[in-house]
This record gives C-alpha cells, structure tokens and sequence, in this order.
C-alpha cells in the first residue's frame, strides 16, 4: 500500500478531522452544485465524497504522485487534470461549460493569486469554496478603515459576496500548519460593481493609491496630473466603500 505523504515544497497540509470535512461538504452541497472542481483534492478527504454528489467532477492536482492515485482509484467518474492550477488555461478546462462551483484548500504561498485567477476567469464559476490563513481570510470582507481593507478586500468585494463560514485550528490539519484557518465562500456575483470597460483604469488607480494607503488621495495624484472633484482631495483611499471608489472612478473627466 503506497503512503501518500504531504510535501513541504507544495505547501502540503491534508484536512484530517472528520467534522471539518463534513462541514465542509454540507455547504458546498447547500449551493446544490452539478459541476464541481477541487483544487488540490490531497487525499481526496472530499474527493471520496463530492464523486457521489457531482454530476461532473473535476480535479487538478500539481502532485504527481497524488494525481496518479486519483487517476488509479477514480477510473470513471471523476477527471484528473495533473498541472499547477495557476498555469492551467481554464478556457481549455471549461470551454463554453458554466455554474462551476470550486472547492479548494489551498497552498497558503499561492492562496491570494489563485483566488485572483479565479474572479478573472468567474465566467465559468457560480460559487467558490476555498481555505486562507485566517489572517487573510479576513481581508477578504474588511471594512474601510480597518488595517485589513487593501486590494484583497476590492477583489472579493466588487465580484462575489464574500463569507466567512467557519474557522479551523492547526490540530485538524496534517501536518500542523503554524496559523488558523477559515474556510471562506465567495458567491460570484451576475453584476460585478464596474464595467468590464472600466476595469483596466479602476485597477491601475486602485493599485495607485493602496501602494500609499496612508497618504491623502489629493497627495498620490496630484503628481500623475489626474484631475477629479475637489470632495476627494483630502479623503485616503483607505477611507472608501468598494462603492464609493467606484464612484470616485466615475467622476474622473
């Protein structure tokens, strides 16, 4: 019988705690999903159990060795995709496929740029399910003001509905991850707070003005020759509802 071990170098830790995966599966199954992906399925702790609730599953897994267990065990049923999600090219995945629901523990050194991804390509998605280090976890549904509303914040705020479900500690976890846990579940949103015509500029500015939270939003542009209503000049960026930075957007001649 082969051992399947976590690896450090993939940021490896397997959810063991029976509860949690119960969990887990009864939210997941609360959005009554047909189409599932599960990003790092580990040793399929949920695998085993969306493979009898999904009409289709699909699996990518970056572990050569954990993806060739899967292959072996699920022979039907269940596809395997061996790759690095984030260099996965999800319209070859998908095609003209919709109302994904994703599932994923994820690598915490990789987390915030899967999640990216994901809101880039949310054509194809209807809900996410997806495990941060608490920390970052919160920055997900901070509020204005806070030392945790940042970019993050913008991301999850203008494309789902973000929520945090529940908090995990280290113990339910092999090995022992040194943070908390939260499992978070972001519901995409059929319209987004911007126009896909204005994403590129409200990014662009956004980035701006989070990279100097702190300074005054009169003080970061006035060196970029923006002009724009002299309500803002004084006001952090830091300060703005994801609404109101859009508004602020808006005004820009």
């Amino acid at each position: 019988m082969t051992i399947l071990r976590p690896k450090k170098s993939l940021g490896q830790n397997f959810l063991v705690d029976g509860n949690y995966q119960r969990k887990i599966f009864e939210a997941v199954c609360c959005t009554n999903p047909s189409n599932i992906m599960e990003i790092g399925p580990g040793r399929e702790a949920l695998t085993q159990h969306f493979v009898k609730r999904a009409g289709h599953l699909l699996v990518v897994e970056k572990d050569r060795e954990l993806a060739s267990h899967l292959i072996e065990k699920y022979s039907k049923g269940v596809r395997v995709v061996e790759a690095d999600f984030l260099e996965c090219d999800l319209s070859a995945l998908f095609g003209e496929e919709k109302n994904w629901v994703v599932v994923g523990n994820l690598p915490y050194n990789v987390a915030s740029q899967i999640f990216i991804k994901l809101v880039q390509n949310r054509k194809y998605f209807s809900d996410l399910f997806l495990m941060f280090q608490k920390e970052m976890a919160a920055r997900f549904v901070a509020k204005p003001s806070t030392k945790d509303y940042g970019l993050l914040s913008l991301w999850a705020q203008i494309y789902t509905a973000p929520k945090i479900l529940f908090h995990l500690p280290p113990t339910v976890f092999k090995p022992q991850p040194k943070v908390n846990s939260s499992f978070v579940h972001f519901k995409i949103k059929t319209q987004p707070l911007i126009e896909e015509s204005e994403e590129e500029n409200f990014w662009i500015l956004m980035r701006l003005l989070f990279q100097q939270r702190r300074k005054t939003m009169g003080s970061v542009l006035k060196k970029k020759k923006i002009d724009f209503p002299e309500s803002y000049q004084k006001v952090r960026a830091e300060e703005l509802t994801v609404e109101e930075l859009v508004k602020f957007l808006r005004s820009i001649p």
